[in-house]
């Protein structure tokens, strides 16, 4: 690849610190394979399939839903993510005012074992957390990333 118009590119697959390296390695995916991943995705297809892509859209959608009247309660919570369903689909991004992305990721990883992510960019001025609330995610877990992020709030 000439090194005049790797900049001007984007790699298709991306892992974790695609980004660091400024060399045409950037674009070279590296790691193991999910075998159980592709084995398995014939099932799952079959599974949603059964499900129904409306009923998988509603719940997702009442999930996202909740979550972001939830957080819109909480004092110091700024959301990133539009309430229109069309705009957001299941994710939903904030951040909570004084308290860094990395800590609510441990909090709601430590204290009720659920994972999500940080996101954005200090610069955009986007930096926080996101949730995802796929269809396997119940309304008990939904209630729990509040539950905590309410608490995170009250004692930041």
């Amino acid at each position: 690849m000439r090194q005049e118009v790797q900049d001007r590119l984007w790699p298709t697959i991306a892992s974790s610190g695609w980004d660091s390296d400024e060399t045409a390695r950037r674009f070279e995916t590296l790691g193991q394979r999910a075998d159980p991943i592709l084995i398995a995705l014939g099932e799952a297809i079959d599974f949603q399939s059964v499900i129904g892509k409306d009923r998988i859209e509603r719940r997702v959608r009442t999930l996202a839903s909740h979550l972001k009247m939830g957080l819109e309660e909480i004092r110091g919570v700024r959301l990133h993510t539009s309430h229109d369903p069309y705009l957001s689909g299941g994710l939903t991004a904030f951040s909570l005012q004084g308290v860094e992305p990395e800590q609510i990721v441990n909090y709601l990883r430590e204290k009720y074992n659920i994972v999500i992510r940080t996101i954005g960019s200090e610069e955009a001025g986007t930096r926080g957390v996101r949730v995802s609330t796929h269809i396997f995610v119940s309304l008990r877990e939904v209630d729990m990333v509040l539950e905590g992020v309410k608490y995170l709030a009250d004692h930041a």
